[in-house]
């Protein structure tokens, strides 16, 4: 097959473009399929250093060594025609069995943002209590939710209407996810949010798909969903408004709500306050999606 290399072991076709991103010297001894992936091709590449020591490299500042190291990416046309792009990193003997040492991954979240100890309990009832509660009613007692793919941030920012056709265009899909209906409408509970705030867009929605069985719950489970929002969105921007938005009280105070409602009591939390829900003050502190200034309502 033209591109690609003869002469080496494995049953994983090897292109040259790949092995030109690996050190200098770097000699390919064999290519094998391995491991599993639902979106792309995965290989194990046994190589030789020039020092004539074997090294496997895989295809596919905070805390160092963390996670793989990059070796490095490319493109090429593969043996169909194809655009193919490719990844290289290190290869790691893992055991995908055992549970990873939790103080690694709290190592990585605190070298960022100070402990709060009051938080990670709240984050451990949520866990243990109030999805599986929440969650589990949809799959309960016969009931099935079939995941559709959902946009995953359905705000706003990323929903315009075109001034030629007068269509509405949506965006920026970076986090488009298979999931629960539902979970579209977290973002509409946020301090960010504006006109979908309003009623009749939820209304809207469900005259033509019903709430999720059970019904009473939509409300909670919509609260749970704009946490899931509120947290993704403080932790990829540092400084946000959405990190205040936690930090100060508001999503960790739906967190209260929830963990009082569906949750064992626990002493270490403080109470639920009413006066920091959106839903009851009605007071949001959203951003101009042209200007990025903030503004109250």
């Amino acid at each position: 097959m033209s591109g690609y290399l003869e002469g080496i072991e494995g049953d994983f076709p090897l292109h040259h473009e790949v092995v030109s991103v690996l050190p200098t010297g770097t000699k390919a001894i064999s290519a094998e399929s391995w491991g599993r992936s639902a979106g792309a091709k995965t290989a194990r590449i046994a190589t030789q250093l020039p020092s004539g020591q074997e090294r496997c490299v895989q295809l596919g500042s905070h805390v160092p060594d963390f996670g793989p190291k990059p070796v490095g990416k490319g493109d090429y046309h593969d043996e169909m025609g194809n655009y193919t792009h490719f990844y290289v990193m290190e290869y790691h003997d893992m055991d995908h069995q055992s549970p990873p040492e939790s103080a690694v991954l709290a190592k990585l979240d605190n070298t960022v943002n100070e402990a709060w100890p009051e938080y990670d309990d709240a984050c451990k009832q949520l866990i243990d209590h109030v999805i599986s509660r929440l969650l589990g009613a949809l799959q309960s007692y016969g009931r099935n939710i079939e995941p559709v793919l959902c946009h995953g941030d359905l705000w706003e920012g990323n929903v315009a209407t075109d001034f030629e056709t007068g269509k509405i265009v949506i965006f920026d899909p970076g986090e488009s996810m298979y999931a629960h209906n539902e979970i579209e409408f977290g973002t509409w509970r946020c301090i960010w949010a504006t006109h979908f705030t309003s009623p009749e867009y939820a209304s809207a929605y469900q005259r033509l798909i019903p709430p999720s069985e059970p019904v009473e719950d939509w409300d909670d489970r919509n609260r749970l969903y704009a946490i899931k929002c509120a947290i993704c969105d403080s932790a990829g921007h540092v400084g946000s408004k959405s990190r205040i938005m936690v930090t100060t009280g508001r999503a960790f105070n739906d967190m209260l709500y929830l963990c009082e409602k569906y949750a064992p009591p626990l002493e270490s939390l403080e109470k639920y306050d009413p006066d920091k829900d959106i839903s009851v003050t009605g007071k949001r502190e959203v951003y101009d999606v042209m200007a990025g200034a903030r503004r109250s309502l």
